[in-house]
């Protein structure tokens, strides 16, 4: 519920953290593909038709909601097409979806899209290098 002043309370206020919390995970720390694939997980979770998809916006947005060019989401879409994470059925269908290779190519759990890793760049979490 926003009150007049525009300021959000509630759940609203739930929901919008929740939202910024997701896409901050998303732009942190994380390559073009593991971006890609953790979007991609975060809108499974909210559909009730688990391995079918129907992408809410174009290439474009995604690209822009994600922080790279629409080349680079086609260029990455394929790659996941490629490594079996995903199966194209038309130009906003993703017919297949293998939750677990997402999850993997992510670097999160499969019902989690925060990052398996929470230890500095190159460092596993007990802080050992790779």
């Amino acid at each position: 519920m926003a009150f007049p002043s525009g300021r959000i309370a509630g759940p609203d206020l739930f929901r919008a953290w929740h939202h910024a919390e997701q896409r901050a995970l998303i732009l942190g720390r994380r390559g073009a593909l593991q971006r890609l694939a953790t979007f991609l997980l975060l809108l499974e979770k909210r559909t009730s038709n688990q391995h079918r998809l129907l992408l809410p916006m174009t290439r474009e947005d995604i690209a822009d909601h994600l922080g790279m060019s629409s080349e680079t989401v086609t260029r990455m879409l394929r790659s996941l097409e490629r490594a079996g994470a995903i199966l194209f059925a038309g130009p906003h269908r993703i017919e297949a979806l293998d939750a677990v290779a997402l999850a993997q190519i992510a670097g999160c759990d499969s019902d989690d899209t925060r990052p398996a890793d929470t230890g500095r760049p190159g460092r596993a979490a007990n802080g050992t290098t790779d």
